[in-house]
């Protein structure tokens, strides 16, 4: 069954973590920035166990109890997406969608100067805010080199397109979902 998540601490699979740390393999990371939630903490971990880990990383959407924990149906979908398209509504006990993302986008800006690579494991929201607020500039790769996995990567790269290809990556901000959840993605 797949629920709405925000900020309950809802883990990661084993499964998850095992395609996270097969997907460190062929990451070279500088440091990765993860929240305080475990299925982001551990996803980094599992990526590189070695790597620096930051616990400053941007948390989801803190969308309150009449949606955390409960069931994704299509009436809780209208509401977010209500709550969505008017942002300073505050879902009881929760935090408004403008509020939230002014937060996260904020976050994410002030990653873009330097020459390092940075990971950041993120949410799903987390991301497609990213492809809505910066277009052209977020290049979305996927790293199915390994066989499919439910991890994602995209690079928000810093002024071009990232230039893939061999081994060849640029220093950039990588964004990668955390792993699967019992909840789902």
């Amino acid at each position: 069954m797949r629920r709405w998540r925000g900020f309950l601490d809802v883990p990661a699979t084993g499964a998850g973590l095992s395609a996270a740390a097969e997907l460190g393999r062929h990451l070279r990371l500088d440091i990765v920035y993860h929240d305080r939630l475990s299925r982001d903490r551990d996803t980094a971990k599992a990526l590189n166990p070695f790597l620096t880990l930051e616990t400053d990383g941007p948390l989801p959407w803190h969308m309150g109890p009449q949606f955390e924990g409960q069931e994704i149906t299509e009436g809780t979908l209208k509401a977010a997406q209500f709550l969505a398209c008017n942002p300073h509504i505050c879902p009881i006990g929760g935090e408004a969608f403008g509020w939230w993302y002014e937060r996260w986008t904020k976050w994410i800006d002030r990653l873009k100067d330097g020459r390092l690579k940075v990971g950041v494991i993120t949410h799903n929201r987390n991301l497609q805010v990213l492809y809505s607020r910066h277009g052209g500039c977020f290049y979305p790769k996927l790293y199915d080199c390994v066989g499919p996995s439910p991890l994602s990567v995209h690079v928000f790269s810093r002024g071009a397109a990232a230039p893939w290809g061999g081994c060849a990556q640029p220093p950039g901000v990588y964004i990668i979902r955390h792993a699967p959840t019992l909840w789902g993605t």
